[in-house]
């Protein structure tokens, strides 16, 4: 049945409808859950008054019943409901195969679907607030299909959508005429490829049908065609919604962007839990928030590892686990997910070249980005067009931005994922690292001044933010640039000032202070050596502490070294040795008055006061803490008044 042609096809032979039992048909087949009055058919097909004693309807059945149904006599799709009106049943268990316009053509679900209830939310509330093409957009393998089908068999039990619900899978469509022949066929039209009014047959039928759903799943080689075709579909049908997937936006007009994220870890480790009971893995097998955390959320990577959960658990999953690139589906998946590095993969091949270039880029940063730094490290030569490039890479699903709290603009960054791929794929442009480095370095060294004056927490938490890309300087240099190294391990140090110590910040120190003695820098190595004891001594290691801060060379600079001395001066005071400490302290201020440095000044007397107040003696460090000595005069001090 073609209700866009007007014509049925019974045993090959072409059977053509009457305008009016085409119009009587379309009306019935649009209602198919419940029975129209012969009433409500005369006002709205026949458009007569409903009190006309008008025959058309029954006279227009019976001529129609005798071309579609085998029994005229007998109907089993066209049926009178007594008391009610006629029926339409698209359907019957007799019947060899259905008639072409049932109310769904969406895949029966061959699992159960886990979370993304804030996903199905807001697709809902967008169509509820008129909007009429949503495009769920994301990476390939974060779920965007499994959400699409899960709201679409939403309204398909809800008895929404009186038109039909449609899937039409354009995996293979990279054209407009593509695009049209796919929505088409979904349909059961029938449109003649290269028929020249095919986009505007496909949206008489649309409107037609009235309240009407197409799910265009895959819209990303077609992205850019598309959109004429879409908007000519929604001008003709204004009952129509599409509810697309895409990697990439469309930008077609009135579209309603809703971003796909990984799963949270509670949804994620439900996915995990229910995909590896499925493949006959241990029920509540321990390890598998861990696993989770290193599949990244990503639906496509928890689904392959589950596959191996009949013969790894998941701690062995996660130990074993070298890159989620190389997980891989069984045979006989989809062909579409075999592996997330061939979905990335076809995103990679897809890029223009200088898309491509700054996606390098962009693998260089650790922990995001912001536009100041994009500009330095891509050295795009017309700046502004930094901001065209971001929004590019964020249509394309590879890279994600966010507003950090308190922050006054947009933070931008690769998933850990993609930006592993990146970095296997090809080598950064020519340059890029090292305008990576010296743009961070610049920025700690004008941030870390600002950590020893009023306000210091805005700057601590601005280096907190770009910890991550400091290390990757000192990481990336280790081997070439010594005193970039040292910089950077100390530019972390007021952050780690906010927290315990580890480990690993003993090993980056001392790291740090093997660098700047190798690059002859004797100020940064005063510097380091200051953060390096006081790191020491904050895991217990005092003996080394003081070795460290004794072996500066304190005519290098007097600056560091009055940081130094107050490290070593706190130490003293930790240690009970007051007069030691009242000893040192004296010293560095008697090097700082020749050089009326009031910031090292403070900083000095701060120290000693540190120290007092973490010894539960707050009353004594009230005075050093804000910069003076209890004494009258602030190039003179004592800790006399501290007691014992």
């Amino acid at each position: 049945m073609d209700l866009l042609r007007g014509e049925l096809v019974r045993d090959g032979r072409s059977v053509r409808l009457s305008t009016r039992e085409l119009e009587l048909l379309t009306y019935l087949a649009m209602r198919s859950d419940r029975a129209i009055s012969r009433e409500e058919l005369l006002t709205e097909v026949w458009e007569h008054h409903p009190d006309s004693l008008s025959r058309a309807v029954d006279k227009t059945m019976t001529r129609l019943r005798a071309k579609l149904e085998v029994d005229p006599a007998a109907p089993d799709h066209l049926v009178t409901v007594f008391g009610e009106g006629y029926r339409f049943v698209p359907r019957v268990k007799t019947a060899e195969f259905p008639l072409v316009g049932s109310p769904t053509n969406l895949p029966a679900p061959i699992d159960r679907f886990v979370g993304r209830d804030d996903l199905l939310v807001a697709v809902d509330a967008a169509f509820g607030e008129g909007r009429r093409l949503v495009t769920l957009l994301g990476l390939g393998g974060i779920g965007k299909t499994r959400t699409a089908l899960r709201y679409s068999q939403r309204q398909v039990d809800r008895g929404e959508m009186r038109g039909g619900i449609w899937l039409v899978d354009l995996t293979a469509a990279a054209t407009a005429d593509d695009l049209v022949r796919e929505v088409s066929q979904a349909l059961g039209l029938g449109v003649p490829p290269g028929t020249p009014d095919a986009v505007a047959q496909v949206g008489r039928a649309a409107a037609a049908r009235g309240e009407l759903l197409l799910l265009l799943d895959n819209l990303d080689d077609v992205a850019e065609a598309a959109a004429e075709p879409i908007l000519a579909w929604l001008r003709a049908a204004p009952d129509l919604r599409l509810l697309g997937t895409s990697r990439r936006a469309l930008h077609g007009a009135g579209e309603h962007v809703i971003e796909v994220g990984p799963l949270p870890a509670d949804d994620a480790s439900k996915l995990y839990a229910d995909r590896a009971a499925a493949a006959g893995g241990r029920r509540g097998a321990e390890g598998g928030a861990a696993l989770v955390e290193r599949l990244q959320g990503i639906p496509l990577a928890i689904e392959l590892a589950a596959t191996r959960a009949r013969v790894s658990l998941p701690s062995e999953l996660a130990d074993d686990l070298d890159s989620l690139l190389d997980l891989e589906g069984p045979a006989g998946g989809s062909p579409r997910h075999t592996s997330l590095r061939e979905v990335l993969g076809a995103s990679w091949q897809r890029l223009p070249p200088a898309l491509a270039e700054s996606l390098r880029a962009c693998a260089l940063f650790e922990g995001g980005f912001d536009r100041a730094a994009a500009d330095e490290v891509f050295a795009i030569e017309d700046r502004s067009a930094t901001q065209d490039v971001l929004a590019q890479l964020r249509d394309r699903s590879l890279l994600r931005a966010w507003i950090p709290d308190g922050a006054p603009g947009w933070r931008f960054g690769l998933f850990p994922v993609v930006r592993q791929f990146v970095v296997e794929a090809e080598a950064a442009p020519e340059g890029a690292e090292e305008r990576h480095a010296r743009w961070y370095l610049r920025l700690a060294e004008r941030l870390l001044p600002a950590t020893r004056r009023a306000g210091a927490e805005r700057a601590r938490r601005k280096l907190a933010v770009e910890r991550a890309n400091l290390l990757a300087v000192a990481e990336r240099f280790a081997q070439t640039r010594p005193g970039w190294v040292a910089r950077a391990v100390l530019s972390v140090d007021p952050v780690n000032t906010t927290r315990a110590p580890t480990e690993g910040d003993l090993v980056r120190l001392e790291t740090a202070l093997k660098q700047a003695i190798a690059a002859g820098d004797e100020a940064l190595e005063l510097e380091v050596r200051a953060a390096l004891g006081s790191a020491l001594w904050g895991r217990g290691r005092r003996a080394e502490s003081d070795a460290a801060l004794q072996g500066a060379d304190l005519k290098a600079d007097p600056a560091g070294a009055v940081r130094v001395l107050g490290r070593l001066a706190v130490n003293r005071m930790y240690a009970g040795d007051s007069p030691g400490a009242r000893e040192i302290l004296d010293r560095s201020l008697a090097m700082l008055e020749p050089l009326d440095l009031p910031l090292e000044e403070a900083d000095a007397l701060g120290q000693i006061g540190v120290g007092l107040n973490r010894q539960g003696r707050p009353r004594d460090a009230l005075p050093f803490m804000g910069g003076r000595s209890p004494s009258s005069s602030p190039r003179t001090t004592s800790c006399g008044s501290a007691r014992g």
